[in-house]
C-alpha cells in the first residue's frame, strides 16, 4: 500500500507558516497553489485514465447496442465489457481453459509485429504476480554488482547449514533488473553480506519497477548490517 500518509505529512511540512517557503503573502499563495497542484495530480490521471477506459470499451459494442435497442444505450458496451472479463476470468482458472487460453497464447507469440506488443503486456502483468508471489521471503541489501555497491535483493532460499556455495550459513538472494523485476541474477551471499531490511516485497518491488523513484522510507536511513537472520 502506498505511503499516502507520509505524502500528505511532507505537503503540511511545506505549508507551515513561517517555513522556508512561506515568509511573504504572494509566497504563502504559490505554495498553496503548488501543494493544489501536487494533491490535484494524481487524481486527474487516474479520472483521466478511467474517462478513457470507460469511452473505449463503450464505444466497442456501439454496433451490439444498436442492434439489441436500435439506439446507442450509454454504459452498456462498459458493462459487457467487464462481464467478458468475468468469463475470461473463469476460464482461464479452469484447466481445460487454461488450455485454450495457452494456446492462444501460443499463436500470438508467433507473430511478428503482435508478439512484441504482447510479450510487453504480458510482463507488467507478471510484475503484478510478483508482488504477491510467497517465494521472495525478506527484502534485504547486498553487495552487487561489485563490493563497494549495494542493490535491494530478495531471498528466495535460506542455507543455514551450509552449501557447495559457502561452508558457513548463507542464502540465495534475487536480485532484480530495473524496471522489470521479472528477469534478474540468483547470487549465492554469505550471512555475513546480508544487510537486513524492514522492507515488504510489495515496497521492494515498486522500487525495482521505479528505478529508485518510489523509494520506502526504510532505505532513506542508514542500514545497519544485521547479518542473516
Amino acid at each position: 500500500m502506498a505511503d499516502t500518509t507520509g505524502f500528505f505529512r511532507r505537503l503540511r511540512d511545506l505549508g507551515e507558516p513561517g517555513g522556508p517557503h512561506d515568509r511573504r503573502p504572494l509566497r504563502r499563495l504559490g505554495n498553496r497553489l503548488l501543494i493544489g497542484m501536487l494533491v490535484t495530480f494524481p487524481l486527474l490521471v487516474s479520472l483521466f485514465f478511467l474517462r478513457f477506459a470507460y469511452r473505449v470499451l463503450d464505444s466497442w459494442f456501439h454496433p451490439l447496442s444498436v442492434d439489441l435497442f436500435g439506439r446507442v444505450v450509454p454504459g452498456i458496451g462498459t458493462a459487457l465489457a467487464l462481464l467478458a472479463l468475468v468469463l475470461i476470468g473463469s476460464l482461464a482458472t479452469n484447466v481445460f481453459g487454461g488450455r485454450i487460453l495457452a494456446w492462444v497464447e501460443h499463436r500470438i507469440a508467433r507473430i511478428p509485429l503482435l508478439s512484441p506488443i504482447y510479450q510487453g503486456a504480458r510482463q507488467v502483468t507478471e510484475v503484478l504476480q510478483v508482488r504477491g508471489t510467497e517465494q521472495f521471503r525478506r527484502v534485504v541489501l547486498v553487495p552487487f554488482p561489485h563490493q563497494g555497491t549495494l542493490t535491494v535483493g530478495f531471498v528466495t532460499r535460506e542455507l543455514p547449514d551450509g552449501s557447495a556455495f559457502f561452508p558457513g550459513p548463507a542464502a540465495l538472494v534475487f536480485v532484480p533488473t530495473t524496471p522489470n523485476p521479472t528477469s534478474g541474477f540468483v547470487v549465492c551471499y554469505p550471512a555475513s553480506e546480508l544487510i537486513s531490511t524492514a522492507i515488504t516485497v510489495e515496497e521492494g518491488v515498486k522500487f525495482v519497477v521505479s528505478g529508485g523513484l518510489i523509494v520506502p522510507p526504510e532505505l532513506l536511513s542508514p542500514p545497519v548490517p544485521s547479518g542473516h537472520r
